[in-house]
This record gives C-alpha cells, sequence and structure tokens, in this order.
C-alpha cells in the first residue's frame, strides 16, 4: 500500500516538473528577440510610448577585474564621442589617465583634493620624483598594529613663485596590512608642523600644530 502510494506521489511530481517545463518553454519564448539584441551589442534599453531608447554595448578596458587605462579610455563607445577615464578603478580627469607624468610638475599633483585620485596620479608620477625636489624636515617611524612599522616623513615642496608646502609622505596602511604592499601617499598638513608628531595629530584628531609639543 504504502508502495503504491509512493508510486503515485513519483508520477505526479513527475507530471508536474513536465508541465512546468513547457509552460517555461512558452514564457522563454518572448524573450528571444531580446537575447537576439544583447548577442548584437545591446547594453541597455528603455521603453517609452511610441519609440524604444537603446544604448550599444561600451567598450572596457581593465585591470584584475577593475576599470583601468593609461594612456586611454577605460569606457568608450566607437561611434561616440564620450569618453570615460579610470585608473585602478577610481574615475579620474582626462590629463591624470593620458597626459606623460614626466610633463607634470609637483603643485599639479598635490592640488589633487580627492585622495583616491591623488593616489592614482602619485603612482604613475612617482613619490620619488616628488620627494626628489622637496627637502625633509623629519622623518619617523610609527606602529600601527599587527607588529607592521610605519614610515613616515614629513618634507617641505618648492610650489612655485616662492611658496612651498609640507606634505606627511607614507605608504598606504591597508594594502601595507592586507597585500604587503607599499603604495606611497601624501598628504597636505600645515605649513607651521615641525615635526611628524605634530602633522598626525593635526591629520587624526584636528589637533593644531601648536597644540602639540
Amino acid at each position: 500500500m504504502a508502495a503504491g502510494a509512493a508510486k503515485a506521489a513519483w508520477a505526479a511530481e513527475a507530471a508536474w516538473a513536465v508541465e512546468a517545463a513547457n509552460g517555461l518553454t512558452k514564457h522563454y519564448g518572448v524573450w528571444i528577440p531580446e537575447l537576439y539584441a544583447f548577442e548584437a551589442g545591446l547594453w541597455l534599453y528603455w521603453l517609452c510610448d511610441q519609440m524604444i531608447f537603446c544604448l550599444a554595448r561600451p567598450v572596457l578596458r581593465t585591470h584584475h577585474q577593475r576599470l583601468h587605462a593609461e594612456g586611454a579610455p577605460a569606457v568608450w563607445w566607437p561611434d561616440q564621442p564620450t569618453r570615460y577615464f579610470f585608473l585602478h578603478g577610481v574615475q579620474v580627469e582626462a590629463w591624470m589617465a593620458c597626459d606623460v607624468p614626466t610633463t607634470w610638475r609637483p603643485e599639479q599633483v598635490l592640488r589633487i583634493q580627492r585622495v583616491d585620485q591623488r593616489r592614482e596620479v602619485l603612482r604613475r608620477y612617482g613619490v620619488e620624483r616628488l620627494l626628489g625636489c622637496a627637502v625633509t624636515v623629519e622623518r619617523a617611524t610609527r606602529h600601527i598594529g599587527d607588529n607592521i612599522q610605519c614610515d613616515y616623513t614629513l618634507v617641505e615642496v618648492p610650489l612655485g613663485e616662492g611658496r612651498t608646502g609640507r606634505y606627511l609622505s607614507f605608504p598606504d596602511a591597508t594594502l601595507l596590512r592586507q597585500q604587503g604592499q607599499r603604495i606611497m601617499l601624501c598628504e597636505g598638513v600645515p605649513n607651521t608642523c615641525q615635526t611628524v608628531e605634530q602633522a598626525l595629530h593635526w591629520r587624526n584628531d584636528g589637533a593644531q600644530p601648536q597644540e602639540v609639543a
């Protein structure tokens, strides 16, 4: 009796599966034209009352699964003038990705406000080249946890027209911890900073240099 009930239940389940598969096949047919469109290069589309707006798939340049291209746009359309520039996944201005770094001036690099953009431009320009024209004010080493030592350098960089600016140079702590990479960063600090300790307190706590002994 139990075996008969189990066989009947199995047959019912099998019949339901076949019916469901047939129904899905009919519904899938509705999407066939869209599949052809995507195969032909469609990326996005908008349905309106009397027309359809379609956008072709862009050309993408990537590095380690992040948008990246030096000397060229990372996102572009062959038949459109629109271009987007990225360095290691960070969207940047065209000159940051395409210009030859040796033509840049230190003040041009240091004026970049966004930290992530400044980091990528410094990668191309080279912190060593930046520090090559700087005067070292002080060097110091600090522990940042997990027995990792971080070297900080307080420098004074000529900005042209007799002006100077003070900057704190140090490795990216996140990359240093996670990947062991020493990608150097540079952040502006007040010109009144005389020591690395004053620069760190200003950067981390907002303390004015005169408030730090």
